[in-house]
This record gives C-alpha cells, structure tokens and sequence, in this order.
C-alpha cells in the first residue's frame, strides 16, 4: 500500500503539471502579433504578420465529415521596422 506522503507527492506534481500545460496552451490561443528579431545591427528589423486563428466546426458535406479545425487568416502583413 501507498504510503500519505508518496501520495501527496504524486499529487502535487500531477496538479503542477496539469497546471503548466494549461497556461502554455491558453497563450496560444490568442492573436499575436511578434516582432522579429535580427542579430545584426545594420539590417533593418521586421515586425512579424498579425494572424487571426478561427476555430471552424465539424460539419458534414455528403458522405464525409469534415472534423472540427483553425483556420489562420493573415490580418496584416510583415512591414519594416526601423
């Protein structure tokens, strides 16, 4: 049999854990608009594209079923950043 303290071990890693995955997966989920970065100084930097993700529904057309996804749409394009 288990001992309380092993238990209460296991547990608290399991709820530690369970709790880093959701933060990680709750941040993407978002729209985001990144900056990217360049290592040399005399290159102009580039702020990244806006992109909007859209969660489209399972439906079914005729004899298939098309299962539940994201769509990603490009809001804004990449632009210059001086």
């Amino acid at each position: 049999m288990i001992n309380l303290t092993k238990f209460r071990t296991i547990l608290t890693l399991i709820i530690t854990l369970s709790l880093l995955a959701s933060c990680s997966l709750k941040s993407k989920t978002k729209n985001y608009k990144k900056t990217i970065e360049t290592g040399d100084k005399n290159i102009p930097g580039l702020n990244g594209p806006e992109v909007r993700r859209v969660w489209v529904p399972d439906k079914i057309e005729g004899n298939k079923l098309i299962k539940g996804h994201y769509i990603y749409i490009i809001k804004k394009n990449s632009t210059w950043r001086l």
